[in-house]
């Protein structure tokens, strides 16, 4: 999982396999009031990715 910050257009989370072919992406804004949210986000994009893994 990797993580790119940004405060205006978000913070764009990537999820990669072992040869690094891309799983997952997602955005989410946890500097603007929606921390639970953005726990949330990451919290179903492992949960789906070790599922799938």
């Amino acid at each position: 999982m990797g993580l790119d910050p940004g405060l205006r257009t978000g913070v764009k989370v990537a999820v990669v396999d072992g040869t690094g072919k891309l799983v997952a992406t997602d955005t989410i804004y946890p500097h603007t009031g929606q921390a639970a949210k953005a726990a949330t986000v990451i919290a179903a994009l492992c949960e789906n990715t070790m599922s799938n893994w």
